[in-house]
C-alpha cells in the first residue's frame, strides 16, 4: 500500500479485516473446535454451515477497502508470486482438511495423517520434531476446553439452562435476538471467540443444542460473538494493528462498521434462506 495514498486507518481495516476472515470456517480453529465440543454438531458440518458467511466476507472486504488499492507496476505478479508462496507453505494444512472431507474420518486422524506425510516430504530432524511437539502442545486450549464443558455441566445440573429457555419464551422476544444480544455481548466484552462460544454457547444451550441441534440458530449465535469480538476495543488484535499503523482508533470504527453490517445483513438472509436446513 501506498504510505502516502492511503491512511494509516485504512491500512489497519485492510489487515485486521483480511486476518480474521476465515475464523468463521476454518476446521482448525478453536472456535469451531469448540463448537463442536459443547453442542455436538460435527466440526466439518460447523465449518460448512459457515462457509458462505466467510466467502462473503472476503467478497465484502473488496468492495469496501481492496477495490480502492492501486498496485504498482508489476504488483499483481508480486501478489501472484504471494498466494502461491502461501498455498507452498499451508498444503498440509489443506491436506487435513481434504482427507476429512474424502475419507469422512476424524478430525484428529485426519491432521494426524498430514503431519506424516508432511515428515516424509520434508524429512526434518529429530531437535526440529522434538521443539515442533514441544510448542505445538497447548495446556491452555485443553483446560479451556475442560473448563468450558465443566462450566455447562454445571449450569446443567443447577438448572439454569433450562431457567434461561423459559425467561426467553416468557419475554416475548424472538429466540434469534436473545441469542444475539447474549452472544454479540459477551464477543463484546471479552475480545475472544472463546469467550462467547464457551459462555453464550453454554447459557443458550436450551436454545442452540439442547435437547436437538439447531444449526440455523448456532449460525446466529456464532456470527452474533463473531461481530462482537471484531467490533470489540478489547480485542487485542485490533488494537495492537492499530497502534502498528498509528491510526485512529475512532476513525478506523467508522471505515469498518459500514462493512460488518453488511456483513450481519447477509449472514441473515442466508439464515433465513434455509441454508441450515441441510445441516440438521
Amino acid at each position: 500500500l501506498s504510505d502516502r495514498k492511503h491512511s494509516p486507518e485504512f491500512k489497519t481495516a485492510v489487515n485486521y479485516w483480511y486476518r480474521h476472515w476465515v475464523e468463521l470456517f476454518w476446521p482448525l480453529y478453536p472456535g469451531l473446535i469448540l463448537t463442536e465440543a459443547i453442542t455436538g454438531m460435527p466440526i466439518g458440518s460447523v465449518a460448512l454451515l459457515q462457509l458462505p458467511v466467510g466467502l462473503s466476507m472476503a467478497v465484502v472486504g473488496f468492495f469496501f477497502f481492496l477495490r480502492r488499492i492501486e498496485y504498482r507496476q508489476g504488483g499483481s505478479s508480486a501478489t501472484m508470486a504471494s498466494i502461491l508462496g502461501i498455498v507452498r507453505s499451508i498444503w498440509p494444512i489443506l491436506l487435513a482438511i481434504v482427507i476429512y472431507a474424502v475419507f469422512r474420518i476424524e478430525l484428529s486422524l485426519a491432521i494426524l495423517g498430514a503431519v506424516i506425510v508432511l515428515i516424509i516430504v520434508k524429512r526434518p530432524n529429530k531437535m526440529v520434531l522434538y521443539k515442533s511437539v514441544v510448542t505445538g502442545f497447548s495446556w491452555k486450549l485443553i483446560l479451556l476446553i475442560f473448563g468450558v464443558l465443566s462450566f455447562q455441566k454445571a449450569l446443567e445440573i443447577s438448572g439454569s439452562i433450562d431457567s434461561i429457555t423459559r425467561l426467553a419464551t416468557s419475554s416475548g422476544l424472538p429466540t434469534e435476538a436473545i441469542i444475539f444480544v447474549v452472544c454479540f455481548t459477551v464477543g463484546l466484552l471479552t475480545g475472544v471467540v472463546a469467550g462467547y462460544v464457551g459462555l453464550g454457547y453454554s447459557l443458550l444451550a436450551g436454545l442452540l443444542y439442547q435437547p436437538e441441534i439447531r444449526p440455523g440458530l448456532i449460525l446466529v449465535a456464532y456470527l452474533s460473538g463473531y461481530l462482537g469480538v471484531m467490533l470489540s476495543p478489547s480485542h487485542l488484535c485490533l488494537i495492537l494493528t492499530n497502534q502498528f499503523f498509528g491510526g485512529n482508533l475512532a476513525v478506523l470504527y467508522r471505515k469498518i462498521t459500514p462493512a460488518f453490517l453488511v456483513v450481519a445483513a447477509l449472514g441473515l438472509l442466508l439464515y433465513l434462506s434455509g441454508w441450515p436446513q441441510i445441516f440438521r
